[in-house]
């Protein structure tokens, strides 16, 4: 009965960790239990024998926009603090994402293409952000100061081909990626359908956060 509501509960969302969390058990007995008996659920498994990405540094910045942008060492310490990106897939369609630093909170967007005036026009469309935001430099952020002028946050940009500076924002990009892997056509899903995977993850205990969920710290930061 222990095993079945085990197996019920993984997901690539859900980690061992925390489901041995809810069990009150160690978590190394449900690893040691995947790899006896059941080494078919490893795919539900985040990180099951993946290898850290190298980046090169070695490449100069071409994009003329970047020159004068603000840069991540300006970036102050302030009580909302978002991260943001987008998830490439097969098609042009895109998510768009910004996570919390403190909490950890996510929004998502689904967007039709990965142009600047598209990612613009989705985050003044709901104007969820504020405080501090810190990007990467894709070309879909070059109009960050009409971003800056119509949302009312304060944008900052990580080093090129720094994503460790943006670590928040990788992590959790990688989480989705084991919801909507590689090359999975965005086109295929509704915001509805998104929505719900951005649910789960706001109302999962981390253990970062010392197994308070996302949207409960979030609500204590903001409040």
């Amino acid at each position: 009965e222990l095993e079945r509501y085990i197996a019920s509960r993984l997901h690539p969302l859900r980690s061992p960790e925390m489901v041995a969390h809810e069990l009150g058990i160690a978590h190394e007995t449900i690893y040691a239990w995947i790899e006896r008996s059941r080494p078919d659920i490893r795919q539900q498994l985040l990180y099951w024998g993946k290898k850290r990405r190298r980046y090169s540094t070695k490449r100069n910045e071409k994009q003329g926009w970047t020159r004068n942008v603000r840069s991540i060492d300006e970036r102050p310490e302030s009580t909302v603090s978002w991260e943001g990106d987008t998830i490439k897939g097969r098609t042009r369609a895109r998510i768009l994402t910004h996570v919390e630093r403190t909490s950890l909170y996510t929004i998502a967007d689904l967007i039709p293409n990965g142009t600047a005036d598209t990612v613009h026009t989705t985050l003044v469309s709901h104007q969820r952000i504020g405080g501090s935001v810190t990007y990467d430099r894709g070309s879909e952020f070059a109009l960050w100061e009409m971003i800056e002028r119509d949302t009312g946050a304060t944008i900052y940009f990580a080093h090129a081909r720094h994503p460790w500076e943006r670590g928040k924002n990788e992590n959790t990009n990688g989480r989705l990626r084991r919801v909507f892997p590689k090359d999975f056509d965005f086109s295929t899903i509704t915001q509805r359908q998104l929505d719900n995977v951005i649910q789960m993850m706001n109302h999962t205990p981390r253990k970062s956060l010392f197994w308070q969920t996302p949207a409960e710290v979030f609500k204590k930061i903001c409040c």
